[in-house]
């Protein structure tokens, strides 16, 4: 009984997700230190004070990127509005890089959240909790004006939203409800209806791109089938039947859920899933010994070993390089794409330690 109220806690975790679980991104505080090694052997010591957020460092309102051994300005703009109706303020510090904003300094009610839309560098979607338990109302914020409005007010405002993602063109939405997934372009659709997924199945929905994924997890059994539906050019068609999904502690072997791309575990390898087309690809690679495999917004997927050793693969599971970083995370890990190089993020008792693979 533990065990299946465990499991079906870890599923709920996953379906208000999206059933895409975030990329790990947790980030040192400013007064840790920071030390990055660069492939070839050069050691640099970051001074303490600067903050890492998503390969960039942050300090005094300005963002830095760390570019041949020195901290090199990235333009910084500041952010100040005011949540409508509401009344709370609103501002945070922001960059464009790489093609997309990386937010900093974030100050607002605590009951506010604000976060970077993915492929979008024109808004970015604030989350302001409601009277309804983990259900929010949202908002976009405009970069260049400052103005903070809902996202479809007069349709919206009639769900009881549990999680939202808008389109990289920022004209369309998805959001999931205690009842189901929907997408919303002025009107509301019903998605598990237009889907053909099938009824009975817990459901998430996010955006691949441009266009919509949907997962639908058989989780009333401890089988834990998950399959997965992609819209594209408004038509529906299904890349995954019914494959095992990861269950921490219980299904070790099961799909995980990146971006664009799934891993799962086949015969003691790891394979990697393309949830656009469903080709499944053979890395080559041992499971054993890895502790973390992530996507970057480019596509790739890094395979982080305990030995130390980094696997980084194009989009279809192609190896691109291979290195012995002679890292290890005492408390976590993390992968960005920052420029010209790979930034692997290594959270140790003694700070914070990146490995720079150049990419370029």
């Amino acid at each position: 009984m533990k065990r299946t109220i465990a499991c079906m806690l870890a599923i709920s975790c996953l379906l208000l997700a999206g059933c895409a679980p975030k990329i790990d991104a947790s980030e040192p505080s400013a007064s840790q230190g920071v030390t990055i090694h660069r492939s070839g052997g050069q050691v640099y010591d970051i001074p303490e004070g600067y903050e890492l957020v998503a390969g960039l460092f942050f300090r005094d309102g300005s963002f830095y990127a760390f570019d041949s051994g020195d901290l090199t300005p990235v333009e910084t703009a500041a952010f100040t509005g005011t949540v409508p109706e509401l009344g709370w303020p609103l501002g945070f510090s922001w960059c464009a890089y790489d093609g997309e904003i990386i937010l900093a300094d974030i100050r607002t009610d605590d009951r506010c959240t604000v976060e970077a839309i993915p492929g979008c560098t024109r808004a970015v979607l604030c989350r302001m909790e409601t009277e309804q338990p983990e259900c929010g109302r949202y908002a976009l914020c405009a970069l260049d004006t400052g103005a903070v409005e809902w996202l479809f007010p007069e349709v919206l405002e009639d769900y009881d939203i549990r999680l939202l993602e808008v389109s990289p063109d920022m004209n369309r939405v998805v959001f999931t409800t205690n009842t189901g997934v929907y997408a919303c372009d002025g009107q509301v659709t019903d998605l598990a209806s237009a889907s053909g997924a099938p009824t009975g199945r817990r459901l998430g929905i996010r955006f691949v791109g441009e266009d919509v994924l949907l997962t639908a997890i058989d989780a009333e059994t401890l089988e834990f089938q998950v399959s997965c539906y992609l819209c594209s050019g408004g038509q529906w068609r299904q890349t995954v039947s019914d494959m095992p999904l990861y269950v921490q502690g219980y299904k070790e072997e099961g799909l995980q859920f990146h971006r664009t791309q799934a891993t799962f575990v086949k015969n003691g390898d790891l394979w990697a899933l393309d949830l656009r087309t469903g080709v499944q690809t053979d890395i080559g690679l041992s499971a054993d010994g890895l502790y973390h495999v992530t996507e970057t917004r480019d596509g790739w997927l890094t395979a982080l070993a305990e030995d130390g050793l980094a696997t980084v693969l194009l989009d279809g599971g192609t190896v691109m390089v291979q290195v012995k970083t002679g890292l290890t995370p005492d408390q976590g890990a993390s992968c960005f794409t920052c420029g010209d190089a790979l930034d692997l993020v290594y959270l140790q008792d003694s700070g914070v330690c990146v490995y720079q693979i150049p990419v370029a």
